[in-house]
């Protein structure tokens, strides 16, 4: 669930900070299917284990 929560406050800290201040790894449309894939999946399985 950690995690999950980390990946949401990453994406929020690279979507809020200035243009200048954020982390640059691939391309834009890549970064957000990471990010997005990235925080899915840690919430998914928290909630798995959460629910069993």
């Amino acid at each position: 669930m950690i995690v999950g929560w980390l990946a949401l406050a990453f994406i929020a800290y690279a979507t809020l900070s200035p243009i200048d201040s954020r982390p640059v790894v691939a391309g834009v449309q890549f970064e957000h299917f990471a990010a997005f894939a990235l925080l899915g999946l840690a919430l998914g399985l928290a909630s798995l284990t959460l629910t069993a």
